[in-house]
């Protein structure tokens, strides 16, 4: 038999509710969301019944819902993952450069265009700076650290 686990489905209306976790872990954590990412969406995916069944064993003797479990899952093995065998350098879109990057890179544009001919180094004197056009180490290390934080805070995927 095949079953579907649904990881936001049950969200905590309140992290008091945790039940064991350090009084630490129940601080609000600031969300690290981006507006566009407020919006609450569903990953479900099919187990066997064993697979199921293990996962919730895992979530009790932890002391923690099946969904929490999923979640560190994913906060963790997607860091690792990241570094084994996903490439997730993955090109930012528009929404995603904060105003400073969305700055420089029109100064860097606006360098470039005055002087395309000049060296690196010339360019950097003048005021350009290198903006990633992707997800650095330290930025999709912080996307999967807010899968994890879901467990503490549910309020940026609640509608």
């Amino acid at each position: 038999m095949i079953m579907s686990i649904s990881w936001l489905d049950a969200l905590l209306d309140d992290p008091m509710e945790l039940l064991g976790a350090p009084q630490a872990l129940l601080m609000k954590k600031p969300n690290v969301l981006s507006k566009s990412q407020k919006l609450m969406k569903t990953i479900s995916i099919p187990l066997t019944d064993q697979q199921y069944s293990y996962l919730s064993r895992v979530g009790e003797e932890n002391r923690r819902k099946l969904q929490d479990v999923i979640y560190l899952m994913l906060e963790t093995g997607g860091q690792c993952c990241c570094y084994d065998t996903l490439d997730c350098a993955v090109k930012k879109l528009e929404e995603e450069f904060s105003e400073e990057d969305k700055a420089q890179l029109k100064l860097n544009k606006k360098i470039e265009d005055e002087n395309s001919g000049m060296c690196f180094n010339e360019k950097e004197k003048l005021g350009f700076k290198h903006v990633s056009k992707h997800f650095t180490e330290d930025e999709f290390r912080e996307i999967f650290k807010s899968i994890g934080n879901l467990i503490i805070d549910p309020s940026p995927v609640k509608s």
